[in-house]
């Protein structure tokens, strides 16, 4: 849960500057499978799409708690735009198929699109191909950096920064250090 906590510091950090997103990816933790350490949630390991969305909404639950946790305003904003969603929630409208849908897999330094400060982090999820896991190696997780330019229309996002495996190498400082370096200072 630290590490949500963290994340979700970042994003409310360089909000209006960068897009996060979280990808469900297969469950690291299943209750039916290698359980490892203080697992806050309780999930098997799916078999169908439908039950990885549903292991992904019990993820965007811990997500929004954690947003809450940071307890900074945009905080709060995110889970009442979380709520105004309704029970059908971010996730359940992208389902990622192949590796082009990991477009979302960290932070996008595109430009960041509503406003900031009730930006929700959506929570996408990874087809049973696992074909975001494999494209970024990411499995149990993994952060990264996608960079697109040009309009909206142009050039695909292409990978700026990958960060170490986790939970071993896992470091949002270091993802957090790289996009201060890519990124132009807050105001600039």
């Amino acid at each position: 849960m630290n590490a949500l906590r963290d994340f979700a510091a970042l994003a409310s950090d360089f909000a209006g500057r960068a897009r996060f997103a979280v990808v469900y990816l297969e469950e690291a933790h299943p209750t039916d499978g290698w359980m490892y350490g203080a697992v806050t949630h309780q999930v098997r390991q799916p078999v169908r799409l439908s039950e990885r969305v549903a292991n992904a909404r019990v993820l965007e639950r811990e997500l929004v708690a954690a947003q809450r946790a940071h307890g900074k305003a945009a905080a709060a904003a995110a889970a009442e735009a979380y709520a105004a969603v309704g029970a059908s929630g971010p996730c359940a409208v992208a389902a990622a198929a192949d590796a082009n849908a990991a477009d979302a897999a960290a932070a996008s330094t595109d430009d960041a699109a509503g406003d900031a400060a009730a930006q929700v982090i959506p929570v996408v999820v990874d087809g049973m191909d696992n074909a975001a896991s494999f494209a970024f190696g990411a499995l149990p997780e993994r952060l990264a950096i996608l960079a697109r330019h040009g309009d909206a229309g142009g050039e695909a996002a292409r990978l700026r920064w990958l960060g170490g495996k986790g939970p071993e190498e896992y470091s949002v400082r270091a993802c957090r250090d790289a996009l201060g370096e890519l990124l132009p200072p807050a105001g600039a």
